[in-house]
């Protein structure tokens, strides 16, 4: 079972300290032990002013197993193999976001999809978002930023 929700933050500003307490947040690793392993590869493509997050959370009968995250920014792709994944995990939520940011004003999109699955069986899952700056930060139209994640294992 697939979700998805997108939000438009287009002409919104929002303080650079929630993008920051957000990294801060999906840094931290959460417990872990692990029968399997999975992958993931983030991607962001476009303006050396746009960025890209995504933060992951592994969970089961609503208790948060695990988490992960990721950042990246301009051309820039990161990626990960043999990660340990959460004994007893039936879900995953992943969600993505691009944005533009100034140092204090952030523009963007972002999209959330969950995934549910057997405990012992494989799960991929893929998110995407793109965004157009079109001048609200008033540097000019810095075009289109896209953001990629998948993750499989």
């Amino acid at each position: 079972m697939e979700r998805a929700r997108t939000s438009r933050w287009a002409g919104r500003t929002v303080a650079v300290t929630v993008m920051v307490g957000m990294l801060a947040a999906v840094a931290m690793p959460g417990p872990a032990s692990a029968a399997s392993t999975y992958d993931w590869t983030l991607s962001c493509k476009g303006s050396d002013s746009g960025n890209g997050v995504a933060s992951w959370v592994w969970t089961a009968d609503g208790s948060e197993l695990g988490r992960g995250g990721g950042w990246c920014s301009g051309n820039y792709k990161e990626a990960s193999s043999d990660v340990a994944r959460p004994d007893g995990a039936t879900e995953l939520t992943v969600t993505v976001s691009a944005y533009f940011t100034d140092g204090a004003v952030i523009v963007g999109d972002q999209k959330t999809v969950s995934k549910s699955f057997r405990v012992d069986g494989r799960v991929t899952l893929k998110a995407s978002v793109s965004f157009s700056e079109d001048g609200v930060l008033g540097y000019g139209d810095l075009g289109r930023y896209s953001v990629a994640f998948s993750v499989s294992g």
